[in-house]
């Protein structure tokens, strides 16, 4: 038997509303994050009345229950949602579908880490989420705004005011010292950040005057995450940012994404094919042949210093 818990709680000019779905007989759950929580302007609910998104697939594993037993996001605001996000590849006459109907939400200010074997989809996801390309079919909202239907020059100026993005190729200017470099991203951004503030944050203050050829790779590292950083973007993507370097660089550079994340409340989500940086996120995105296959919270967050790799 199915029990559906349906709460609704006025909070001045917005609705919650919180969805929770599960069987007791057999403690499955649903594939899909069932677990939704949205915020919602009155005046939409009054246009368009009550619709439940999110409802998946039952499925039996139980490596994912945390996010079921935690009601994570209640109370926070959502910056992105999506709703059967696909994406498909044409070769020729040969048709791939990278991605096969997601569903998800990100809040403001979390850490999430995404998780997934190569081929999984995890590039694909983040780019679209980051509108480096967009969804071949699905919904895509940020801050209550369509991604999925804007044209080209706005999704350029979604980019560039709401997003810094982080490669595991560092991706610097050569001939530019470490502030020329991190100074380029202020130059078409609305409100950026003090370079001299956000290099204090990642501890570059010091080789503000360095060349890229001066600076070890983890020191490169932070000058992209310094860059992206500075033009004061809600959110924060980074793929495989650790992936190129030793241990104790990986972790200055977690170090460094952590404290942006804390101080600025900026919102930080991570590729990466390893897991134990997982235990730093709040949340940990699964994916599996092209599908969210579960969402899990993580309790108590780790510092990066107490990670082992």
């Amino acid at each position: 038997m199915v029990i559906t818990e349906l709460c609704l709680e006025l909070l001045s000019s917005r609705i919650s509303l919180l969805f929770r779905a599960w069987e007791i007989k057999s403690r499955t759950v649903p594939s899909r994050a069932v677990l939704v929580f949205y915020q919602i302007p009155l005046t939409k609910w009054s246009e368009k009345g009550i619709i439940l998104l999110g409802i998946g697939k039952k499925i039996t594993s139980q490596r994912c229950k945390g996010y079921f037993e935690d009601e994570w996001g209640s109370g926070m605001d959502v910056l992105m949602e999506g709703t059967e996000i696909r994406k498909r590849y044409r070769t020729g006459e040969v048709e791939v579908e990278v991605l096969k109907g997601i569903d998800f939400q990100i809040f403001q200010g979390e850490f999430i880490v995404i998780l997934g074997q190569s081929g999984s989809g995890k590039t694909t996801f983040l780019n679209i989420i980051g509108g480096m390309t967009q969804a071949s079919t699905g919904e895509l909202y940020y801050k209550g705004q369509p991604l999925h239907s804007i044209d080209e020059q706005h999704l350029t100026l979604y980019r560039r005011n709401e997003v810094g993005f982080v490669f595991q190729n560092y991706n610097l200017m050569p001939n530019l010292t470490t502030y020329e470099n991190v100074k380029l991203a202020v130059e078409i951004a609305l409100n950026p950040l003090s370079v001299c503030d956000v290099l204090r944050e990642v501890g570059l203050e010091a080789w503000s005057d360095h060349f890229p050829s001066q600076l070890s790779g983890g020191q490169q590292q932070r000058v992209a995450i310094a860059r992206a950083i500075v033009k004061n973007p809600e959110l924060l993507l980074c793929d495989e940012p650790t992936g190129a370097l030793d241990i104790q660089t990986g972790i200055q550079v977690l170090k460094s994404l952590q404290k942006l994340n804390h101080n600025y409340h900026k919102t930080v989500m991570i590729i990466t094919h390893n897991a134990e940086i997982a235990k730093m996120a709040n949340r940990v995105f699964y994916l599996k042949d092209g599908l969210l296959d579960c969402v899990k919270v993580v309790k108590n967050p780790l510092d990066p210093e107490s990670i082992s790799w």
